[in-house]
């Protein structure tokens, strides 16, 4: 039954998936309003909520624009499902806004397919890299995939090679400009100085992040193992788009792996790769109930994290 509602992506399944971010987006709320009450976190909430579907908007964009699903509202779906499993992330933190602008990299990146404005694009994904690398640096891992671009879609040359170097260090000189304004340089060499951990006993103490984590590592593996075979018969756009899109998944475990900050943000860059590589499994699955018993467990998973993140 959900699986055969989600398949569309007529105005009902607009207004339900917004309807779901909201709850979701209203849950810290209320836990707040219990601990803390104050116009402060009514403005904080609404603007979370305003946020997040801007941000699911462009989500939404950039798999249908680049054909990274087909035409369901699976990924949308998925990100509703992933944010409600993360229900710490729902608020104002560096890694959120980072992922906000990944997702803009994203969709210049994917776009590369495409042989027009090549140039521009090419700006735009250093540019908006070089905005999340300022709010969480190990999000600068994802520049490989910029280059990676260039090779599979046989674009390299020297100005292209060149083009994403100028892009990202325009805002780093705007950053750095503000902190010599502002007599905090210390603050810009801060924001590049990246540190690493590789101890896991943060994630080995927090359950919640050991399930959500865990289910989302094990059924992505899953939907590449199943879903590859079929991709590799399709063109070679989708082809190519479907092994950035797996890397990039790979980068974000490398990232929530070594960074120095294992906290259920950083769970956040699975988003974009995992609802998308999701999506793909859950749209080529023949048995309905199948698909049904796969985003079951998902809601389950869901719901009970959003209840043990309200009682703890």
């Amino acid at each position: 039954m959900i699986a055969n509602f989600f398949n569309k992506t007529k105005p009902i399944n607009l207004l339900s998936i917004i309807f779901l971010l909201f709850v979701i987006s209203i849950i810290p709320f209320l836990k707040n309003i219990a601990e803390n009450y104050s116009f402060i976190n009514i403005l904080e909430s609404v603007g979370i909520f305003m946020f997040s579907l801007l941000f699911l908007i462009i989500f939404s964009f950039v798999i249908r624009k680049n054909n990274l699903t087909k035409n369901n509202s699976y990924g949308a779906l998925f990100t509703i499902i992933i944010l409600a499993m993360l229900p710490k992330v729902l608020h104002w933190n560096p890694i959120f806004l980072s992922n906000f602008f990944l997702i803009l990299f994203f969709r210049r990146v994917f776009s590369l397919s495409s042989t027009k404005n090549s140039k521009q694009k090419l700006f735009d994904a250093g540019f908006w890299l070089a905005v999340s690398a300022l709010f969480f640096n190990w999000s600068i891992l994802f520049g490989v995939l910029i280059y990676i671009s260039l090779f599979i879609f046989e674009k390299i040359n020297i100005k292209n090679l060149l083009i994403p170097i100028i892009g990202f260090i325009c805002p780093l000189i705007l950053f750095y400009t503000y902190t010599l304004w502002t007599d905090n340089s210390e603050l810009f060499m801060n924001s590049f100085t990246i540190y690493y951990n590789m101890e896991f006993e943060v994630y080995q103490k927090n359950y919640p992040n050991i399930l959500a984590l865990g289910l989302l590592t094990i059924s992505t593996f899953v939907s590449i193992l199943f879903t590859t075979p079929r991709i590799s018969n399709q063109g070679n756009v989708i082809k190519y788009s479907w092994g950035i899109l797996v890397l990039s998944f790979f980068l974000a475990l490398v990232i929530i792996a070594f960074s120095s900050q294992k906290t259920t943000e950083t769970l956040l860059f699975l988003l974009f790769p995992c609802a998308t590589i999701l999506s793909n499994y859950i749209q080529v699955i023949k048995k309905v109930w199948i698909k049904e018993s796969i985003l079951y467990i998902f809601i389950g998973c869901a719901i009970f994290l959003q209840y043990y993140f309200l009682n703890h």
